[in-house]
């Protein structure tokens, strides 16, 4: 979760009664810090080593900034926790993208949240399938404690990045009667907040619709057509992201040109373009840029198939030591960079990939226990999530909104690097202390 999920798995929250929220808004009129100066040891090729702090072990960069960039601590046990919830967000991204070659963005952060305030009701067997897929063990302390301090803290570390993250529980007040305990961690943990409402005459996904639009800045509007009036609740988490790039690009630099896709076939898309300093590498499979927002404490990565290879031949190969090996072994040098304008949208059901990944009893009618949430037996009938991200040459804005519906049972080059993302691509939002990743995505 962390450093992928939790390291895009990529990068984002707000205002809005009825529920309580965690709105950690960074104050829009702070001033820009300069960019930072990375101070390396010179490599054969003239280029500067730029160790990447956002890998599990923490490598330390040496940077100059206006901004004094706040870390957020993590003990030697919680930085186990970001490496195996970054394997959680890399496998549930590779499932997901076993469908056909498209466009997509996806939040692993949003549905660890979603699943972790559900967990908090679980027990048993059920409980243990839920943590042990988010890599959290069977140890819910973690899980909670982690989300804990996210919540808290991701805003925190850039005064000039826009992250909120906001949780919500509707219960159906006709069916459910929720336990005094689970609501008392909803709310430590994950400041939740819980409403009631009539799910069979109250306009409930009218109501879901105008929370998630609230809390993702108009970015994602909707995300029900309906609620079942069966359901006996329905569990929220959003994530709004908003970053401006440390080196923004010149919009009148910005052309139309070639994008070639996986098929061949090729579209005019609007391409920005800049020459300065990034960190880059290459290995026989693919290049990778890293591209700073504000401060440099939230980045995106940007990793693109060389030539024989495709996106999903990187996102094969994708695991926590190799998303570190593939962050520590950046130099920075000058580039010519050329990367889309770009927008996606992506919403996709998550129980198949759920269910891949272990998490079976949960969505069982006959095995599921949620005992601990209230007495009325009940099961998972629907996760879906619903992601969008806007990148151009100021910066990228991103949102994501997850949704639970529990039912009753019945080589180096001479002169600059080229890095031109004109054929398809993979890229990844991390948080830089944690390494945790926010959202992931492709650009097809």
């Amino acid at each position: 979760m962390m450093t992928a999920l939790i390291s895009t798995l990529l990068a984002t929250a707000l205002v809005f009664p009825p529920f309580a929220h965690c709105r950690k808004n960074a104050r829009k009129d702070a001033a820009k810090p300069a960019a930072a100066a990375v101070v390396a040891e010179p490599t054969p090729n003239n280029a500067t080593k730029a160790t990447d702090p956002a890998s599990p072990a923490q490598h330390k960069e040496i940077a100059v900034s206006n901004a004094q960039r706040k870390e957020i601590t993590l003990s030697e046990e919680q930085r186990g926790f970001v490496s195996a919830s970054n394997a959680f967000a890399f496998e549930s991204f590779r499932a997901i993208s076993k469908a056909t070659p498209e466009s997509r963005i996806y939040s692993p952060l949003s549905v660890t949240y979603a699943l972790g305030m559900l967990t908090n009701g679980a027990s048993g067997r059920t409980r243990e399938q839920i943590t042990r897929a988010l890599g959290f063990g069977d140890d819910l302390k973690a899980l909670n404690g982690i989300c804990r301090l996210l919540l808290s803290e991701a805003a925190t570390v850039d005064p000039g990045t826009t992250i909120d993250i906001a949780n919500a529980v509707i219960a159906n007040n006709l069916k459910l009667e929720l336990n005094k305990g689970f609501t008392t961690s909803l709310s430590r943990y994950y400041d939740a907040e819980v409403s009631g409402m009539n799910f069979a005459t109250d306009n409930v996904a009218g109501y879901v619709n105008g929370w998630c639009n609230t809390k993702t800045k108009g970015m994602i509007p909707k995300i029900l057509d309906r609620v079942d009036p069966s359901y006996l609740c329905v569990l929220l988490n959003a994530i709004y992201f908003k970053g401006a790039w440390e080196d923004k690009f010149d919009p009148y630099a910005t052309r139309p040109a070639d994008f070639t896709h996986e098929d061949g076939s090729t579209d005019k898309v609007d391409m920005m373009h800049q020459r300065k300093r990034f960190a880059v590498g290459s290995n026989g499979s693919f290049q990778t840029i890293r591209l700073p927002y504000g401060n440099g404490a939230y980045r995106m990565y940007v990793l693109l198939p060389n030539g024989g290879h495709s996106v999903a031949d990187i996102i094969a190969g994708l695991t926590p030591q190799s998303w570190e090996a593939t962050l520590n072994s950046l130099s920075t040098r000058q580039v010519d960079l050329k990367l889309p304008k770009f927008e996606t949208e992506y919403t996709i059901p998550l129980n198949e990939v759920l269910m891949s990944l272990g998490i079976v009893d949960a969505f069982s009618p006959a095995d599921a226990d949620f005992s601990l949430m209230s007495r009325q037996a009940s099961h998972i009938d629907m996760v879906l999530q619903k992601a969008r991200i806007k990148v151009n040459e100021e910066g990228t804005e991103a949102a994501a909104v997850t949704a639970i519906g529990m039912t009753t049972t019945a080589v180096n080059p001479s002169g600059p690097w080229l890095f031109h993302a004109d054929h398809p691509f993979l890229y990844v939002i991390p948080e830089v202390s944690t390494g945790a990743i926010f959202f992931m995505g492709q650009y097809m």
